[in-house]
């Protein structure tokens, strides 16, 4: 692979297998190996990170459908991905005029932190199931 295209391209063809429920599961998680490994790739090549990381874990939210990732694994992960909690967050997005850099840290973070729509009612750690649910909340208040 040459460049960021080569390895994006080759994720975007994956995240459609993934989703494709057509496809027998073993199948559709062997798909999710590759796009995870394509992202790894595309982000080495590219310098903007967030989208790699929000594919990653929209790839792993399709993986947890087919049984092949954990809600309090994943949850962790995106939990880790964060810079502040979802508290500092919606006191950031409250403030009148926000810089167009906290702008852009904001929306990182409501995007890196989509997944967790989804996976926070699912996590069994009540501390993790807790954090997850503020940002879930915490959101919609974000840019």
């Amino acid at each position: 692979m040459s460049d960021a295209n080569d390895w994006t391209w080759i994720r975007l063809v994956a995240l459609q297998h993934v989703s494709d429920g057509a496809l027998p599961a073993r199948r559709r998680i062997a798909w999710g190996a590759v796009g995870l490994a394509a992202s790894y790739g595309a982000e080495r090549y590219s310098h903007r990170r967030t989208p790699s990381v929000v594919e990653r874990f929209t790839l792993r939210g399709h993986l947890l459908e087919l049984g092949a990732e954990t809600p309090d694994h994943l949850a962790a992960d995106v939990l880790s991905e964060t810079a502040m909690t979802a508290e500092e967050a919606a006191e950031r997005a409250a403030t009148a005029a926000l810089p167009r850099s906290e702008v852009k840290v904001l929306r990182e973070h409501r995007s890196i932190t989509a997944v967790l729509d989804a996976v926070a009612p699912l996590v069994d750690d009540a501390d993790l199931r807790e954090r997850a649910r503020r940002w879930v909340e915490v959101r919609a208040a974000l840019p």
